[in-house]
């Protein structure tokens, strides 16, 4: 009994001193930082890139070309349905120059079925394969391919399995062996049915290749370790793109972005403090055929959609717009307030011309009424004639304003006129200060504005027309009772 309570003890201690040391092995591995790289400086390059959403522009990939079963829409580009026999791809247009690059592709691959296939390739080659038996390429290719591999056809239970073919051009793809001795490295990860799409990073620097992965665990991805070989063959120019196939069974093969880098070296960097001059060139004839393309699109897209775009104009406007549109604002509500006053300064005159001729004291206010009215009427004079000094001027400026415009049109503001334009563009923002500083001192002098055509006060016309009125009436008030006092001093 003693005995069986050692034995017990001992195994008991020596679970725990296991247990233990296996939580100290088995650490958490610290997480690769793929962004922070010392080696090098990175570069996007668009041409070779594209992502969701709005992936699409009419249906198309920019600078890809995508056919057999692939279906690109705004958020993916679905190179082959879940349906038998399927092959699809998506080839970049032009090749990748550059020694060194780092591709990041997201991808998902699902399906109903415990297994898959076929699998799907992303390719670094002499030239694009349109079709063809190696997960949608042809076969025979020259350069690297990225295998994603669904289905064990070996029989090692290794699947599904990554790993880097690299072909030269003259060896056919040993599919009952998933490669063979073809393949330079790899790892197993299952990458199907994950909740978030995986995320390959593929770097290729100074005749290395490094691939890894995130597990498609989390929506942020968090990367793992995948291969590390040589590869000291590459292709000087390659063609980049993505294809898949299925066989006997079948899975969705998704990509939803494919982001190119080029990768510069730290030491070039440092080395060199400006670009060349052939460089210069060549990135602004890029950008201005990049330019040019969005212009061009820009414009077809117009045409084929001409009433999202009838209103552009008097949406978009600069700052010069603006100020003579506000000066012309502001011009035209002087002129509505002129014309308001002199329409109830008539109004005025015909009601003092129809009740005059009421005794002295009525013809005393009527002509202290009337040199109000002549003081009224030289001040409207005056703000009329600001207003077409003012309108005057507009009218200057708006015309430089076209002239400029019309010679930036027909490209005859070169390097001799340049200063005269400058010169005219300081002398019209000049001018728009002055008059709209003087508009602004005028606002704040000027009484409220009002509306006379929807007034619902007492208008001045109105006003005298009740003060004669109630003036007439109380003269006759004291008219009757003048009289009736009278009648009754006679009983007296």
């Amino acid at each position: 009994m003693v005995r069986m309570l050692f034995f017990w003890l001992f195994l008991s201690l020596s679970i725990t001193h296991l247990s233990a040391a296996s939580s100290r092995d088995v650490k958490a591995a610290d997480p690769i930082n793929l962004d922070n790289d010392s080696r090098f400086m990175r570069k996007f390059e668009y041409q070779y890139s594209f992502k969701g959403p709005q992936l699409t522009i009419n249906n198309q990939v920019p600078f890809w070309t995508v056919g057999e079963s692939a279906m690109a829409s705004e958020e993916r580009i679905r190179l082959v349905p879940s349906i038998r026999s399927k092959r699809g791809f998506a080839w970049a247009k032009s090749a990748l120059e550059s020694p060194y690059f780092e591709v990041e592709v997201q991808l998902k691959v699902s399906g109903v079925g415990r297994l898959g296939a076929d699998g799907m390739a992303v390719w670094f080659t002499d030239s694009p394969g349109f079709e063809g038996v190696v997960y949608g390429n042809r076969d025979m290719w020259t350069g690297l391919g990225i295998f994603l591999d669904s289905y064990d056809n070996n029989g090692k239970g290794d699947n599904p399995y990554i790993s880097a073919v690299y072909n030269d051009g003259t060896k056919t793809y040993d599919h009952p062996k998933d490669g063979g001795d073809q393949v330079l490295a790899g790892c197993q990860m299952d990458f199907r049915n994950k909740p978030f799409p995986i995320v390959l990073r593929i770097i290729y620097f100074k005749e290395t290749l490094e691939v890894y992965y995130s597990r498609g665990l989390t929506p942020e991805p968090d990367y793992d370790f995948c291969l590390k070989t040589q590869v000291k063959a590459m292709p000087t120019s390659k063609y980049l793109g993505v294809s898949a196939a299925t066989g006997g069974l079948a899975d969705d093969h998704d990509v939803f972005s494919f982001l190119t880098f080029t990768l510069i070296p730290t030491e070039d960097v440092k080395d060199r403090s400006k670009f060349s001059e052939d460089e210069i060139n060549k990135m602004k004839d890029e950008f201005k055929k990049f330019s040019d393309n969005i212009e061009e699109r820009k414009q077809d897209f117009k045409k084929e959609n001409p009433d999202r775009f009838a209103h552009e104009e008097e949406v978009i406007e600069d700052v010069a717009e603006r100020q003579l549109r506000q000066v012309y604002e502001g011009q035209q509500r002087l002129f509505r307030m002129v014309a308001g006053l002199r329409e109830a300064i008539s109004r005025i005159e015909d009601s003092a011309a129809g009740g005059g001729g009421g005794g002295s004291a009525t013809s005393a206010d009527h002509k202290s009424f009337q040199t109000e009215l002549q003081s009224l009427k030289s001040i409207i004079n005056h703000i009329s004639l600001t207003a077409a000094e003012s309108k005057t001027a507009i009218s200057d400026i708006q015309s430089k304003v076209m002239q400029i415009s019309n010679a930036q049109k027909q490209g005859n503001v070169g390097s001799g006129k340049a200063g005269s334009s400058s010169q005219d563009l300081d002398l019209i923002k000049r001018e728009l200060s002055a008059i709209k500083g003087a508009t602004s001192k005028r606002e704040q002098m000027r009484c409220p504005e009002v509306d006379l055509s929807e007034m619902s006060c007492v208008s001045p016309g109105l006003f005298v027309t009740l003060f004669l009125v109630q003036m007439v009436i109380m003269v006759a008030y004291f008219y009757m009772r003048l009289k009736k006092e009278q009648a009754n001093k006679k009983f007296f």
